[in-house]
């Protein structure tokens, strides 16, 4: 996962948040799924829109939902469970 982020919020805790998941195994190779919104942090379960992509996820639709595993000062582990709807004229079989 590639990306960035900015405190979005005054008042409660949000991030604005742009993401791109880069693929590069399999038949997703050298294919990005983009992800772009906005994020409470105070949530356990935190959601947000599937934007496009390129490659195999061009036009893309979709979400994630995440859940924080684990925080430590130097790592997070966040679980992202990816729902997405594609268009392909080849039949795709890779369970992500």
């Amino acid at each position: 996962m590639q990306g960035f982020y900015v405190i979005s919020a005054k008042g409660e805790v949000g991030l604005a948040m742009t993401a791109n998941l880069v693929l590069k195994e399999t038949a997703f190779k050298d294919s990005v799924l983009s992800f772009q919104g906005r994020v409470n942090t105070d949530s356990k379960l935190m959601e947000m829109p599937v934007v496009g992509g390129s490659g195999v996820f061009r036009d893309a639709t979709g979400y994630y939902v995440s859940q924080e595993i684990s925080s430590l000062p130097q790592s997070n582990i966040i679980l992202f469970d990816v729902y997405v709807s594609i268009y392909s004229e080849q039949k795709l079989t890779q369970s992500m």
